[in-house]
C-alpha cells in the first residue's frame, strides 16, 4: 500500500507490503512437505505406498490450480511427474 502524494509522485510514502505467493510456488511447497512427512513417517518401515501419495497430491494441486482457472508455467502433469520422481529418488 502506498499513501500518494497529490502533487508529486516523489513524496509517496509505503505504508505496507505484502507476499505474493504464486500457484507454482504453493505447489513446489505442498510437494516438500507431502515428501518430508512421508519419508519421515516410513524412515522405519521398509515398505512406502507410492499410490496414495500420489494420487493425494494430483488431488490437492488440482483443487490449488481450480481445475486450471489459473495457468501455470508448466502443464499439471509435469509437477506430477516431477513428484513421481523425487519420490523415487528418496525412497
Amino acid at each position: 500500500m502506498v499513501k500518494r502524494d497529490s502533487k508529486t509522485s516523489s513524496h509517496d510514502h509505503v505504508l505496507s507490503l505484502s507476499k505474493l505467493k504464486t500457484l507454482e510456488y504453493r505447489i513446489f511447497r505442498k510437494m516438500r512437505e507431502k515428501l518430508r512427512n512421508n519419508f519421515k513417517r516410513n524412515v522405519a518401515n521398509d515398505g512406502t505406498k507410492k499410490g496414495p501419495l500420489i494420487s493425494s497430491f494430483k488431488k490437492e494441486i488440482l483443487e490449488l490450480s481450480h481445475k486450471d482457472k489459473f495457468s501455470l508455467p508448466r502443464p499439471l502433469d509435469w509437477y506430477i511427474s516431477l513428484f513421481e520422481t523425487a519420490f523415487e529418488f528418496i525412497t
